[in-house]
């Protein structure tokens, strides 16, 4: 049996609302502090921090803390096409998030 290369995959779930609220919920403080991250402090290329319901733009950095850790994960915000995808650093990896309509269904 062969090793599965964990280089580059994809995982594709469908959610039931419309892109541009899953996008507001991927791209804001405030938004993605309701369910993924405890802090999502999102910065400006000149260093200021962008207000809680600001949309993050492209050159943009973060820093994230999860819930229930003291663990600080930092990255920047490569591309963003709004309501359609954001691509960013994470550790050591780049992720892509595309948010598209596929046979009736809002899909991430």
């Amino acid at each position: 049996m062969s090793e599965h290369n964990w280089s580059e995959f994809n995982k594709r779930i469908s959610i039931n609302t419309n892109k541009e609220t899953i996008f507001d919920f991927l791209s804001t403080q405030d938004n993605i502090e309701k369910w993924f991250l405890s802090q999502a402090d999102f910065y400006q290329k000149n260093g200021e921090k962008r207000s809680r319901d600001e949309k993050v733009e492209p050159g943009d950095t973060y820093k994230w803390m999860w819930h229930g850790s003291d663990d600080v994960a930092e990255g920047k915000i490569f591309e963003v096409q709004h309501s359609d995808q954001i691509k960013f650093s994470f550790l050591d990896c780049k992720v892509r998030i595309e948010i598209g309509e596929d046979d009736g269904e809002t899909m991430v």
